[in-house]
């Protein structure tokens, strides 16, 4: 697929492994600015990967900027069971940057009728004074979106207040497979900030 706009895209997927965090730092893959589709990761409910995004930040902010990144969950024939989801809206507020996040999951195929959690206003990330710092997804958490820089702050956004998580947490166990989604309209956003990505058991 062909666009106009050059869309910050990416559908990871490669094979189940053991690396644990420590070894993270070998494991990061450049994320380009062009569409990259690969196979999805092999998912082990009893113990979910957890896909993390390394962000570094190029130069000073001065205009807004938009990201969306996204854990699509599938059962072992392929049909998608549900999503996770936070999106970053990042501005300039006088001399701060102000990082805000809206944070979501979803339910899809047979789940659709379970309703998701949408928590808004959502996460304030301002406290990580900037964008160098590392995203991780865990699925398979109550604190579902973390942030950290490297001096170590640390930021955690519990999804298991919402009222469908035990539901959450049922659908986990028919999951095979996930990928990773990073999206974004602004051609832009690539002169502002790199991403990096990694998966690790959790």
């Amino acid at each position: 697929m062909r666009m106009s706009v050059i869309f910050q895209f990416l559908t990871l997927s490669l094979f189940l492994f053991t690396a644990q965090a420590e070894e993270i730092d070998a494991d990061w893959v450049p994320v380009s600015n062009n569409n990259e589709t690969s196979d999805a990761f092999t998912l082990d409910p009893k113990n979910p990967l957890q896909f993390k995004v390394k962000f570094n930040q190029l130069k000073e902010v001065d205009r807004n900027l938009f990201l969306s990144t996204s854990v699509n969950l599938y059962n072992g024939k392929g049909r998608k069971l549900g999503e996770t989801n936070f999106i970053f809206y990042i501005a300039r507020k006088g001399d701060n940057l102000s990082i805000r996040g809206s944070q979501r999951f979803y339910f899809d195929g047979p789940w659709r009728g379970t309703e998701g959690c949408q928590q808004w206003p959502g996460a304030d990330l301002s406290d990580l004074a900037g964008l160098d710092f590392v995203m991780t997804t865990a699925v398979g958490s109550a604190d579902m979106f973390q942030f950290e820089t490297s001096s170590g702050k640390k930021i955690e956004v519990n999804m298991g207040e919402c009222s469908t998580y035990p539901q959450w947490q049922r659908m986990l166990r028919k999951v095979a497979s996930a990928d990773l989604n990073l999206y974004t309209w602004q051609e832009e956003l690539s002169d502002y900030v790199t991403t990096q990505f990694a998966v690790v058991q959790g």
